[in-house]
Parts: structure tokens; sequence; C-alpha cells
């Protein structure tokens, strides 16, 4: 009985060594979430397609500052990220394509580093800007007509070089013949939302004002920091449709005895012989003279005859006695007193805030409103 008690022990004590041995070796040591992280670091930042960009990357701070070049430089760039060796799996997500808008002084975005079995991220704040010598504004290969109509909202596609430099961009039309000027700033990347096959990769857009009157136009692209380039073919602006704006939510009604309707729209000039066909429900017609047009032909009056009697009316321009594909409404009251619909409302259950009921959605707005 004494021999089996030291017997014993020995054999508990040996099994008790290679559990907590097998154990060591089947669990490796547990390395903490700081010390991944730590490795999860970027190294190397690439952009593609842009030679002489500068990168600066701090990984204390999680700050990224790239530098592009002036002198041809795109308005389009996906830059690339490299993260040190030891960060086993991780991976990098970054947003889409960057647009470097060229009235921007600079552009920031951000890029994260997502550590596997951490569940957290590392981000970096992204910072693009222009860096270098300004080269001179250079005016690409245009069509071989530059051409639009007046008062439609239109646009030309300018091929810029050089044109990334932090500084606004405004496009300057010039009346050759009368000298008026008008200026716009929207000047914007349009590379997204064209085929990037057919556009070049510094191709900006420049809206044609709607208060251009027809005629032939100089282009001057001019920056606020003083550079600017002439465009070496000039703009032609034919005259366009009249067009009589109508709002489908809400009107003013008209009084029997009025002696004139104001209207507003584009191209409504005095020498095109305007005139407004109105008709009832019932078919009866009234052709109405205009007067009083705005040198821009941005407004006019219609004469309203004594004789127009109370109702509803569809009205069509017409020019050059040659009907035109714009239409108005009309509604003429017998009185002061008589009802009218001249807006109509709908809850809002979401927003809490009245919403607008369209034409297309409701006939309820040619309800009758001037024989109820």
């Amino acid at each position: 009985m004494k021999t089996f008690f030291p017997v014993l022990n020995a054999l508990l004590m040996f099994g008790l060594l290679a559990t907590l041995s097998s154990c060591d070796s089947e669990q490796p040591v547990a390395v903490s979430a700081p010390q991944v992280i730590e490795s999860a670091v970027i190294t190397e930042v690439e952009v593609p397609g842009v030679s002489g960009a500068s990168v600066f990357i701090n990984n204390q701070k999680h700050e990224i500052n790239i530098g592009i070049p002036t002198i041809g430089g795109p308005v389009r760039i996906t830059p690339t990220y490299r993260l040190i060796s030891p960060c086993v799996g991780c991976s990098v997500t970054a947003s889409g394509p960057i647009e470097l808008i060229n009235d921007q002084p600079e552009v920031r975005t951000s890029v994260s580093v997502a550590v596997p079995g951490v569940g957290q991220l590392v981000n970096y704040a992204v910072k693009i800007s222009p860096m270098g010598e300004l080269g001179p504004l250079t005016i690409g290969a245009l069509p071989a007509a530059l051409t639009a109509e007046s008062g439609m909202s239109t646009y030309l596609l300018l091929p810029i070089e050089n044109n990334f430099d932090g500084s606004q961009t405004q496009i300057r039309f010039t009346n050759s013949v009368t000298g008026q000027q008008v200026t716009t700033y929207q000047t914007y990347p349009f590379y997204a939302q064209l085929d990037p096959k057919t556009l070049a990769p510094n191709q900006i857009t420049v809206w044609i004002s709607t208060s251009l009157l027809p005629g032939t136009y100089l282009i001057d692209v001019v920056k606020k920091n003083g550079r600017q380039v002439r465009v070496g073919q000039t703009l032609t602006l034919s005259k366009g449709l009249p067009v009589v704006y109508s709002s489908p939510y809400s009107y003013s009604p008209l009084i029997v005895g009025a002696p004139a309707l104001n209207v507003t729209g584009t191209n409504l000039f005095a020498d095109d012989n305007l005139e407004l066909l109105v008709t009832t429900r019932s078919g009866r017609q009234y052709r109405l003279a205009t007067q009083n047009h705005t040198a821009a032909g941005a407004s006019m009056q219609v004469v309203l005859p004594a004789d127009l009697e109370p109702g509803d009316y569809i009205g069509q321009l017409i020019r050059n006695r040659q009907s035109v594909a714009s239409y108005t409404r009309l509604t003429v009251l017998k009185d002061q007193f008589q009802p009218a619909f001249v807006s109509l409302l709908q809850d809002d259950s979401r927003t809490k805030r009245p919403a607008y009921y369209s034409e297309r959605k409701s006939t309820v707005v040619y309800v009758c409103a001037a024989v109820c």
C-alpha cells in the first residue's frame, strides 16, 4: 500500500503535464487588435495614367495627400493603394473614380482598410490638389461647326488642357455684332454621364444661357486667376421655337373685361408675328394678337377681346401663321367672386408637407374653373 500512492501521484502528475502540453500546442498565442491594426498601413499609392503625381502618406494621422500636375491633368483618376506585407488578409475599400472638378481648389475623399478577425476599419483621409507649374490653357479638337438654338437649355463639350489649377472657370460669350456678353460658371466634368470611349478625359461642359439672343458668339474660357484662352471657333445661335411657360400646378385666372394677359417664355420676338389661338371646351376659338414683346424675347402681352366669354381655354402659339407646339392654359371668370381652382395640393404623409398634383397624375387640374 505504501508503494502504491507514490506511483499513483507520479501518474497523476504525468497526466497533468501532458494535458497542459497538449493545450499549449493546439491554441496559438492570441494577437491583440492594436498589434494587427498597426500592420494595416498603406505604404504605396499609384495614380494610373498620371505621370509625375506626388504622393505623401502620413500613417500616424491616417492622411494621404496626392498632387496632380496641372499640365494635361485629367478630370478622372482612380488611385491604387498597397498595404504593408504583414497585414495578411487585409482589404482596401476606396470610393469609385474621383472627378477633379475644375472649380475646386482640392478634392477630398477617403479610403479604408478592413482588418480580418478584428472587425475594425482603419480610415484614411485622402486629399487631391493641383501642383506644379501652370501651363497655357489649350482647347482641343472641336467639331466642324458649333451650333445651337436660342432659348433651349443645352450645352457644348469643350476639350481643354491644363485646366485643373484650383481656380474657378468662367465661360464668356460675346456677340460678335452687338458686343453683348453673358458669363456662365457652370463648367463641370461630364465624363461620367457620357460614353467614356467617345469622350476625352479632360472634357468639360459649357451650358449655353437661355438669355443669349440669336447671333454669332465668340467664346472665351476665363480663369479667376487670370489665365484664359479663346475658343478657335464661334458659336452660331439660330432662332429657336417660341415657347410660353405654363405651370401645371397653379395659375391665375382672368376676369371678363381684362385688357391683356402677360405671359413669359423664350423666343417671344415681335418680328415673328406671334398670335395665341385659344379654344374652349365646346370648340369655339379666338385668335389673339400679341404686343409689348421684350427685346430678349422673354415676355409679351396677349390682347384679350372684349367679347371673350368666361370659360376654360387651351392656348396654342402661332408664328408667322404657322402652328407651334407650345401650349398654355387660360381661365376667364365672369367676376371676381366666382370660385376657381388656382392650385391643387395633397398631404404628404411622409413629410407632413403639401405636395403638388401633376397634370399627368390627375385630371382634376382641368375641372371646370369658370362655369361651376
